[in-house]
């Protein structure tokens, strides 16, 4: 009998051990699932970021524009009122 007992709690040993990685590896799961989730929601936040930042640059590249061409209009009406 000695050696049934023996073979039983082996076996429940090794069911609980199994059972507990189960239970981790499930756990481990959700976090990678949570993980993909806010690397997603990074990503867009940095595309919209970009885009936000390349509309920033564009923008104040036409108000530079526009600066260039009044001060020019200016600097062309205070020599036309020179001559």
């Amino acid at each position: 009998m000695l050696g049934w007992e023996d073979a039983a709690k082996g076996w429940a040993a090794e069911t609980r051990e199994r059972d507990q990685k189960d239970r981790a590896n499930e756990q481990l799961d959700g976090v990678n699932k949570k993980l993909t989730g806010a690397n997603e929601q990074l990503q867009g936040a940095n595309e919209v970021k970009d885009r936000a930042l390349q509309q920033a640059n564009d923008d104040l590249y036409w108000k530079n524009i526009s600066l260039a061409d009044v001060r020019w209009w200016a600097n062309h009406v205070a020599e036309a009122e020179k001559s």
